[in-house]
């Protein structure tokens, strides 16, 4: 996942004169020009009035003024136009663009995944409503739920890149260097579950400007200068603090399928198979390339692909009406997933017919 330009964080006067003049830039006509982000300027146009209320703004805004952005604004923008011309897709689009960086991560996984399964299966229809489950396959014995959902320890690190990349941008200290920031992912991801990642983010783009080292250590930052093209940053994790894929992806799962709200959007269809939004975020190696191959024949991760399915084969039985669960890896610049999709069936006679 390559780290793109985001919007400033700052107090709230600055972050509505800041959303404003993204605003004045968006053409109300474009879309009559087949511009490639039409929908999107046409949506955002009409709520003005909601995004000047909101710290911070919207990703969307900052990206809108991005060359680097322009191939993933042009995906979004077909998704956009499709919710704008369909039932319910008003509310998807204002939980999508106008209710917080996790909520951007959740409704893209949702959105690309669900396009990507119509594309190959037929039987499937898509539901906008904020009830229910996502999507619903039509199977001969009955229908079969479709639930997306996606992993609040990988989103920490999605809004430290995109949000100190921001900062640091948009105060021109990148303008003459580009940086290697090493972080904590405990920290960040302890920082996002106590609702303070914001903070500690405006925090740490404070002690990079001023290179205050006592700040940075507190902060558990590492950041050096480097030799590349001026303008980006390039993240890394601790060495001795990699990345918990593996309870992130079984227990965490579990601990969110569990939780009060997920039985209940489970609870219309008796069965249910559930796709797991995963983004690409910095890595001891083995995570997330198991993923290239999800399957018994490939012999460099077999022993962590066997774990991973020995913790399913234990813990679905427990989990009412999911008969299937897929991980899947998705990124802005395209709507088909990394790696080749695998799901991992409760139980072999349970497998259904569908196309991955």
């Amino acid at each position: 996942m390559q780290p793109t330009l985001l919007l400033a964080l700052g107090d709230a006067a600055e972050t509505c004169r800041w959303a404003a003049q993204c605003l004045s830039v968006i053409n109300p006509h474009s879309y009559e020009s087949g511009d490639v982000t039409a929908s999107i300027e046409l949506y955002l146009k009409k709520k003005q009035k909601e995004i000047r209320q909101l710290k911070p703004s919207p990703i969307i805004l900052r990206w809108l003024k991005s060359p680097r952005m322009k191939r993933p604004l042009a995906i979004i923008d077909k998704h956009v136009e499709y919710l704008l011309n369909n039932h319910g897709g008003a509310q998807k689009l204002k939980q999508w663009f106008l209710a917080g960086d996790e909520n951007l991560n959740a409704v893209t996984a949702e959105r690309y995944i669900i396009h990507y399964l119509q594309s190959k299966n037929t039987s499937i229809t898509d539901n906008l409503s904020q009830q229910g489950i996502d999507a619903c396959l039509e199977y001969d014995d009955g229908p079969i739920g479709i639930e997306i959902t996606t992993l609040n320890s990988f989103i920490a690190e999605w809004i430290l890149i995109e949000r100190l990349t921001q900062i640091l941008d948009e105060s021109g200290y990148l303008s003459n260097k580009s940086l290697d920031v090493t972080y904590s992912h405990e920290r960040i991801d302890t920082s996002t579950k106590g609702g303070r990642i914001y903070n500690y983010i405006e925090n740490a783009s404070r002690a990079i400007m001023t290179n205050n080292l006592s700040a940075l250590s507190e902060l558990e930052l590492i950041v050096e200068i480097n030799d590349r093209p001026s303008g980006d940053i390039f993240f890394h994790l601790k060495e001795s603090d990699s990345l918990p894929w593996y309870q992130c992806i079984t227990t965490d799962l579990w601990s969110k399928l569990t939780s009060d709200d997920k039985p209940g959007q489970l609870e219309k269809f008796p069965r249910n198979i559930v796709f797991v939004g995963l983004n690409h975020v910095p890595s001891d190696g083995i995570f997330p390339h198991l993923f290239e191959n999800f399957s018994e024949s490939n012999l460099r991760f077999s022993s962590e692909i066997q774990q991973i399915k020995a913790f399913w084969a234990s813990n679905t039985p427990e989990l009412k009406n999911v008969i299937g669960i897929c991980y899947f890896f998705y990124s802005l610049e395209n709507e088909s997933p990394f790696y080749p999709l695998k799901m991992i069936w409760r139980r072999e006679s349970e497998r259904i017919p569908i196309t991955l």
